[in-house]
């Protein structure tokens, strides 16, 4: 009986330290995950997050299904330690994800975060509040809803950049040069 239970033991031990190493990353997480007291139904109502407020936004829409997003996923933690006091001060980082009405959409999006480190805000809506949120940042433009595209949203909430870098030393330069506009 003895031998019996040494020998279940070893697999159970097995399945719990793959498990810690396929998910663990999501226990010590410190990704910023926006909760609101009441849902934002706008993006002005969601820009009014205490965290959010008086800065510049770099927005991204995507879901855990885009290739270019991951990429950019994979790309955020080196980028972000190259960034420089004054742009970490004044910009926030805020990763949308859209639920495709896919099984599993939130939870694939929570290991992608977790799994590369993308120590942003980040904030899950639906697919029918994206495109309420699109049409709300691209007024009378022809620019369809589409993911792995960036907004850079100023203070006051007017939208500085459509459509603008992915992260690198294009973006960076453009931190840096509206960051200090604003000072």
């Amino acid at each position: 009986m003895r031998k019996v239970l040494y020998v279940l033991k070893i697999p159970i031990i097995l399945i719990g330290l793959i498990f810690l190493v396929l998910f663990g990353n999501h226990l010590i997480s410190k990704d910023k995950f926006l909760e609101f007291s009441n849902e934002p139904q706008t993006f002005t109502e969601f820009r009014q997050h205490i965290e959010l407020k008086g800065k510049y936004l770099y927005v991204n829409f995507w879901h855990s299904g885009c290739a270019p997003c991951i990429q950019d996923f994979k790309n955020f933690e080196s980028f972000n330690t190259s960034l420089s006091k004054e742009i970490k001060d004044n910009v926030e980082f805020v990763y949308i994800n859209v639920d495709r009405n896919t099984p599993g959409e939130s939870e694939r999006g929570k290991y992608f975060i977790n799994k590369y480190h993308v120590d942003a805000n980040h904030y899950f809506i639906s697919r029918v509040k994206f495109h309420r949120w699109w049409a709300e940042l691209n007024p009378n433009s022809t620019m369809h809803a589409a993911f792995s595209i960036y907004f850079l949203i100023d203070p006051e909430g007017n939208v500085a950049v459509r459509n603008g870098p992915k992260l690198g030393d294009a973006l960076k330069s453009l931190l840096m040069e509206e960051t200090i506009k604003n000072l």
